[in-house]
């Protein structure tokens, strides 16, 4: 029961350190313009939040935050993008209030 437990919650720490990660530039409530520019994310779906990780990931999203982003998020699949966009979601910036 002990290992159980330690290991559900070192899962939940490291995906929280995830999108702790994330509002260094976006703000603790995803309700930032990041570098003053970009589209604010608690404003965003998962589905979007999801499909530009990705873009970022792979190199296919063009942005002057390009390189910034890929590097935030070169080492993550896509579960691990995933489970990031849902946290980070419309309901995300709410929900931690």
């Amino acid at each position: 029961m002990k290992k159980v437990l330690f290991l559900l919650l070192s899962i939940s720490i490291f995906a929280e350190v995830n999108v702790v990660k994330c509002t260094g530039c976006h703000g603790p409530h995803f309700e930032k313009h990041a570098m003053g520019t970009s589209r604010i994310v608690k404003d965003l779906n998962s589905s979007e939040i999801y499909n530009s990780l990705i873009k970022y990931r792979d190199g296919n999203k063009t942005s002057k935050f390009s390189g910034i982003m890929k590097f935030q998020v070169k080492d993550y699949n896509n579960a691990q993008i995933k489970d990031i966009s849902t946290k980070i979601g419309k309901n995300y910036a709410k929900a931690i209030r």
